[in-house]
């Protein structure tokens, strides 16, 4: 992926940096460029952001501590290191790293207030950082030796891991010279500076500069050993902070979401109930409709087919004529105003008859005209009394003979 390395001015009121976009390997893709942070915005799009703040206002140090738990060395550490800073800890923000051989944790120490302004300024021009660190550890280091960089008056030095300083160059000879027989100092002077004319005494190897500082600082930048975007600071904070508006809106969104789907699936349910209770009423007609029918897949496709072959005057499945029968009956029925068929049904060649009639008389008559008249076989299977007269059963069947 590739990555934007950053590095801001001296101050954040001036909104001034030099940018550089790397390759996942840390070489340069193009030329270093300079300009306000808002004309870097238009580079950070999909890179990954690497800001280098100024390193005089960051402070390295390290401490040992008996946990490994990431949680409490936050807690632990602000007090650990309370009487190496002049500021109180409560102003200060403590980011750390991860130990080293000795069992010792590296640690960032800037005042919050320094850090939000440089924040604020990135967040301004439209840039969200994924790491912030001072420029000094962003120079290459080699075991056993110092890194410094002048940069006209000013100098960044590298002293280990996550270690270092930014200077001013009268300090740095000081600092450097301060039990410095046995130390040796890679050193990279950008301008005119000469190691000779600094009058060190440690062994001092001359490094080529690059075109532009930001090239020395970008192979390493990738490559931080602490990130200040800790805790407090850090993407997945930041991201709680913003998104905490949205907290209450979002539950209750998502409630109104839980209630309207316990709504829909009451209403499917209910449909699914109505659906079980219809199709068994349908069953429970077609039954009553064609009981000699035995097994009842879908009652509507049934009740379909066996209406065709009715209107088409086909036979039932053992032969007997249906229409044939209804045929032969329906003239002696329909000439006799004194009796109503209430309901018929066919089964296995018979033709079944409820009627009601004013009189005993009616029926048996009835029978007889369609035995004599129409040539079937007519049985009068009961015959009772009711509120509304005569009501019987009669049978019909075609004549075997």
């Amino acid at each position: 992926m590739e990555q934007l390395v950053l590095r801001l001015g001296p101050s954040p009121q001036a909104s001034h940096a030099a940018w550089v976009v790397t390759r996942a390997d840390g070489r340069a893709r193009g030329a270093v460029q300079e300009g306000p942070l808002t004309q870097a915005a238009s580079e950070a799009r999909r890179r990954r952001i690497l800001a280098l703040i100024p390193g005089e206002e960051v402070l390295t140090t390290r401490v040992q501590l008996p946990t490994r738990n990431r949680r409490q060395l936050a807690q632990a550490v602000p007090y650990a290191l309370e009487d190496e800073v002049a500021e109180d800890v409560e102003a200060l923000h403590f980011a750390v790293g991860s130990p080293d051989a000795d069992g010792r944790y590296p640690v960032l120490v800037i005042a919050r207030e320094v850090l939000d302004r440089w924040l604020q300024v990135m967040r301004q021009a439209g840039i969200q950082p994924h790491v912030v660190a001072p420029d000094y550890l962003s120079l290459p280091r080699r075991d056993g030796a110092w890194s410094v960089l002048l940069e006209g008056d000013r100098a960044l030095v590298r002293t280990g891991a996550a270690q270092g300083l930014a200077c001013d160059r009268e300090h740095l000879v000081l600092f450097l010279d301060e039990g410095s027989e046995d130390r040796r100092v890679r050193l990279w002077g950008c301008g005119d500076e000469d190691a000779s004319a600094l009058g060190l005494s440690a062994e001092i190897e001359q490094q080529a500069c690059p075109e532009h500082p930001l090239l020395l600082l970008a192979d390493q930048a990738p490559h931080q050993p602490v990130n200040l975007l800790q805790g407090p600071y850090s993407q997945r904070q930041a991201y709680d902070r913003a998104m905490r508006p949205w907290y209450v809106p979002a539950a209750l969104a998502g409630l109104w979401l839980v209630v309207h789907l316990s709504a829909l699936a009451s209403d499917v349910y209910q449909l699914r109930q109505e659906r079980a209770e219809l199709k068994a009423t349908v069953t429970s007609i077609f039954r009553e409709a064609f009981p000699e029918v035995q097994r009842v897949v879908d009652p509507r496709v049934q009740a379909r087919q066996r209406l065709e072959r009715l209107r088409a005057g086909q036979q039932d499945s053992d032969g007997t004529p249906a229409l044939r029968l209804l045929a032969a009956a329906a003239p002696h029925l329909a000439g006799d105003n004194g009796m109503q068929v209430q309901r018929l049904t066919y089964r296995a060649g018979r033709l079944q008859l409820e009627l009601t009639a004013t009189d005993l008389q009616r029926l048996d008559g009835l029978r007889q005209r369609l035995h004599e008249q129409a040539g079937l076989t007519a049985t009068l299977e009961s015959a009772e009394t009711g509120a509304d007269g005569i009501r019987g059963r009669l049978r019909l069947e075609v004549n075997p003979s």
